[in-house]
């Protein structure tokens, strides 16, 4: 499963809404995020191919999430003025994405809005303009935090969030600067991601293109056959044409003389008749017998204080906790076996980062982040 989403501070909507639309039709995003779109009560923010809901509140604010026609989603309800959030039915499940704009001025980050939609529990994209400057962010200002940085940051913390990027200039004014931020939750660690730098549509800003990848690990090894795709009729003649060896009553070393000699046959056969790979496919992260269980029990306990009003909060939180940390442990030692592998090539960096990305299953584009983090005996963490 592919998600591509596309971040933008579009300065007025109305301005620029061809050139978004050529963007649009080159990356095909499912997912379109627009901040300070400009637009009057009276007007209605339309892209062909979409579904649109949206927040007007008149010039230089105003925000729109929209969604491509198929694509199966609910609206969260908001009260604040400048966010909007979503969520959309996956192959794997539902994904939560919310947007918000904070003029420069503001002093808030709309936390109730973002609480709100963490705590749905599902996997949660946050991503928005929100002019909030901190050096967890890589947008400090001369090395200086300000009071939206802050308060993002200790919200970071605090609901235990990763901050995906971007790492290159969204804010492309008077200034440069990296003004948008997308955060993801927990639950998000079932994919990949890679953020991209997209082109000028007209505003002082630039796109974000975010792509999530839920496809298995590729790990390269040494050449074998395919047995998927074996040619059984050659295979057979192959074999078939073996004289037929009377072992009864036979010295063990000419029995174990005739056994290596039908494997080396048998070998020889396989790799004449198959189609080789040099890939090794390993599938997506599955949970443990026990972290299923868990997550049943937690999920029991949910809809028991739905019902009744217990257990208590503090004690579905707990449970939640431990689920969490269940599955970060397990994805940890499934990501470190994975990059021990990688580890013979670490005296070359670009072999070692080249390894990695096959890992993740992208060949073609560098990755500006990895979504997992791996401790090993030397206490290192693979970053890029």
């Amino acid at each position: 499963m592919g998600i591509t989403i596309m971040q933008l501070n579009v300065r007025h909507f109305f301005n620029n809404k061809y050139l978004l639309e050529l963007e649009a039709c080159k990356y095909h995003p499912e997912v379109i995020l627009l901040n300070e779109t400009s637009a009057r009560l009276d007007q209605h923010i339309k892209l062909y191919g979409y579904t649109t809901i949206e927040r007007n509140s008149g010039q230089n604010r105003g925000v729109a999430v929209l969604i491509k026609l198929g694509c199966s989603f609910t609206n969260i309800y908001l009260q604040e003025e400048n966010a909007l959030a979503v969520e959309i039915v996956t192959n794997h499940g539902p994904l939560a994405i919310l947007t918000t704009y904070i003029p420069p001025g503001e002093h808030s980050i709309h936390s109730r809005a973002i609480h709100k939609v963490l705590n749905r529990n599902v996997p949660t994209i946050l991503a928005g303009n929100f002019n909030a400057h901190h050096a967890a962010f890589f947008n400090d200002t001369n090395g200086r935090d300000d009071i939206k940085g802050r308060l993002l940051y200790n919200l970071m913390t605090a609901r235990h969030l990763t901050f995906l990027g971007p790492y290159f200039k969204t804010f492309v004014g008077n200034h440069e600067g990296k003004p948008d931020i997308i955060l993801t939750n927990a639950e998000c660690n079932i994919f990949h991601s890679r953020i991209l730098p997209g082109n000028d549509v007209g505003s002082d800003h630039i796109p974000v293109i975010l792509h999530l990848q839920a496809s298995p690990f590729r790990i390269l090894g040494r050449p074998r056959p395919n047995l998927n795709t074996l040619r059984l009729r050659p295979y057979m003649e192959f074999l078939g044409s073996d004289p037929t060896a009377d072992l009864d009553n036979q010295p063990v070393q000419d029995i174990d003389t005739a056994i290596a000699s039908i494997h080396t046959r048998i070998t020889e056969a396989t790799m004449a008749n198959c189609d080789l790979t040099n890939t090794r496919i390993i599938q997506q992260y599955k949970p443990t017998r026990e972290i299923k269980d868990k997550m049943r029990h937690y999920q029991q306990e949910c809809v028991r204080r739905l019902r009744t009003g217990q257990p208590s909060l503090q004690i579905i939180q707990a449970l939640r906790r431990e689920v969490l940390g269940l599955t970060l442990l397990h994805k940890r030692h499934i990501w470190g076996t994975l990059v021990n592998q990688a580890n013979q090539y670490k005296r070359e960096p670009a072999r070692c980062w080249g390894k990695i990305r096959k890992l993740l299953g992208s060949t073609k584009t560098p990755l500006s982040h990895l979504n997992y983090t791996y401790t090993d005996r030397q206490q290192t963490t693979p970053r890029e």
